[in-house]
């Protein structure tokens, strides 16, 4: 490590002269150079410069500081955190190596009045201190008095008396040093050190998703006069304090890969700004904000608009941070009030999540009904024997096309869970919706609010009472398909491949269970011969859900139907 001393001579006088000597150990730990003078004597200065990342509070902040989240417009919401900046390696070093102009002053300890001052550059190649021309090159020092020095970096802070101040444009490199009570000795040379402290702290941003980023581009800033605009500093007492506002200089967040991040098991793409923005020490995150001009995630474009950190974390000068921003797709959720919109629900913070909405008036319950347990289609006599008014006719050369005929089939599963019918065994009309034993899984998923209301939820009207919840058809599956997988199903396919991670967040994130390797129970029937016959011999459709893939399957048994038992998810239609 290299440090710049400064000999005094032998009468106590600060002298800046060009016999200026720098030693440097292998091991890190500077071993003083021996002045010219005879009487080795006089004050030698050594000093160091911190880097980026270098402050202890910073390097602490291993784990993220409060997560908030936005709405970033267009399907997009956004988590955003602020980090250590671990990418930086610059923070282990302590040696002085740029190139500033500085100006050191001393000041009588107790009376605090200014003793002198020395201008001038160190030369970094040689290490030699070179006064600037027409400027005093001495301090006049005396034996046994007291001494308070201050180092500062002038060409980025400005200097009205004992009090200095720092612009917020000048962040980056404005720098100062403070050493107090020294005790001027008569005897052999004295070291005294001085350790440069930034003024500023850089901030950049790391963009990370479930998905491949393509041409996000952006910049941090501030909200409109929302930053300080200028840091005051004590010479006197080394106190310093924001003040006025203004406008955050615009720094652009140019991406380049990193490191892919991890959660939860769960690999995220990663890409990281190369270039920082700077802020006045003791600068509140929450005056940052980050805007985003460009690209495109989730197969939707990145809203052009300006966002906030709102969790409140004060910058340390020199601190290396991180703005993390976990960028989402934004579920739209029905609550048990009847409100519908994202997650976060200020206006009514007790309210829950109960459904997932997959289009403007629909939506796919959170839980599994029946307290997640399997039930049969139906219990009366063989499972073949048809109940719907109407059976899907699926009698083409291929089983493709038959599914793709239940797909696109306009019935939603309300009618055949809601609508009577008219059971000629027993000679009555019939709701499937509220026959608990003869259809199960019409009556668990039409009565879905009652559960709701047994677990301590209660329900507004909206979403509660007859012909609400139903058991759906083929039809409304392909919806929660393009919702969770962020992709548009193809009306010639029968089953998609999604993201798990996304298909399960949709739930998880409110408390829900996801769809998971399970088997579906639709409300569909499918015969290969009629719409209707009292002797129609039918198959029913179910919804498989695997690891990473989602389509529609049939289910074709003999003998008794409460044999043959699937998972109910209900819907709801406001």
């Amino acid at each position: 490590m290299k440090r710049f001393n400064f000999i005094s001579s032998a009468t106590i006088v600060l002298m800046v002269v060009s016999s200026v000597f720098i030693s440097c150990s292998k091991d890190g730990v500077d071993e003083m150079a021996q002045p010219v003078e005879k009487d080795n004597k006089g004050v030698l200065f050594t000093m160091a410069e911190e880097q980026f990342g270098d402050d202890a509070e910073v390097r602490s902040l291993a784990q993220p500081c409060g997560i908030d989240t936005i709405d970033m417009g267009n399907g997009l919401e956004a988590e955003i955190t602020i980090e250590r900046d671990l990418n930086d390696k610059a923070a282990q070093t302590r040696a002085l190596k740029t190139d500033n102009h500085y100006t050191i002053v001393a000041f009588a300890v107790g009376s605090g009045q200014m003793i002198g001052e020395i201008k001038g550059r160190f030369n970094l190649a040689t290490g030699h201190f070179m006064a600037d021309v027409h400027t005093n090159a001495y301090i006049t020092l005396e034996s046994g008095r007291q001494y308070n020095f201050v180092c500062y970096t002038d060409e980025y802070i400005s200097r009205n008396g004992v009090t200095l101040t720092v612009p917020h444009t000048n962040a980056q490199r404005a720098m100062v040093a403070r050493t107090t009570n020294v005790t001027i000795l008569p005897q052999r040379q004295q070291s005294i050190s001085f350790a440069l402290k930034r003024l500023g702290a850089r901030v950049r941003t790391r963009l990370v998703a479930a998905w491949p980023f393509a041409g996000v581009s952006g910049y941090i800033s501030s909200m409109p006069n929302d930053a300080p605009a200028a840091l005051s500093y004590n010479m006197q007492d080394g106190t310093q304090k924001l003040v006025g506002s203004t406008t955050a200089k615009a720094a652009a967040q140019t991406y380049v890969p990193t490191t892919q991040y991890s959660q939860s098991g769960v690999t995220f793409n990663s890409v990281i700004s190369s270039n920082y923005g700077y802020y006045l020490a003791g600068t509140n995150s929450g005056q940052v904000s980050i805007t985003f001009t460009g690209g495109a995630l989730y197969n939707k474009a990145i809203s052009h608009a300006t966002h906030r950190y709102h969790t409140e974390k004060i910058f340390k000068g020199g601190g290396s941070y991180v703005l993390r921003v976990k960028l989402l797709p934004q579920y739209i959720y029905l609550f048990n009030d009847g409100h519908v919109g994202p997650r976060y629900y200020p206006q009514n913070p007790g309210a829950r999540p109960i459904a997932l909405m997959i289009g403007y008036r629909r939506g796919i319950a959170l839980w599994n009904a029946n307290s997640n347990q399997k039930v049969p289609w139906h219990q009366l006599f063989d499972f073949p024997n048809q109940y719907n008014p109407r059976a899907i006719v699926e009698n083409a050369s291929n089983s493709k096309e038959n599914r793709l005929r239940a797909l696109r089939d306009p019935e939603t599963g309300m009618g055949w869970t809601w609508d009577s019918f008219f059971y000629q065994h027993d000679g009555r009309w019939m709701v499937k919706a509220n026959e608990s034993y003869n259809f199960p899984a019409f009556f668990y998923a039409a009565h879905f609010d009652v559960e709701l209301l047994s677990r301590g939820i209660p329900l507004h009207e909206r979403v509660r009472g007859d012909r609400k919840w139903y058991l759906g058809s083929a039809h409304v599956w392909p919806d929660v398909f393009a919702l969770l997988s962020q992709r548009v199903w193809f009306w010639q396919d029968t089953r998609g491949q999604w993201n798990t991670y996304l298909a399960d967040l949709a739930f998880t994130q409110v408390g829900g269970t996801p769809l998971k390797d399970d088997d579906y129970w639709t409300s569909v029937e499918i015969s290969d011969m009629y719409e209707w016959h009292e002797r129609n011999a039918v198959k029913r459709h179910v919804i498989y859900v695997s690891s990473n893939w989602f389509g529609v399957g049939e289910y074709d048994a003999d003998g008794p139907s409460s044999e043959h038992k699937y998972r109910v998810r209900p819907f709801i239609d406001l």
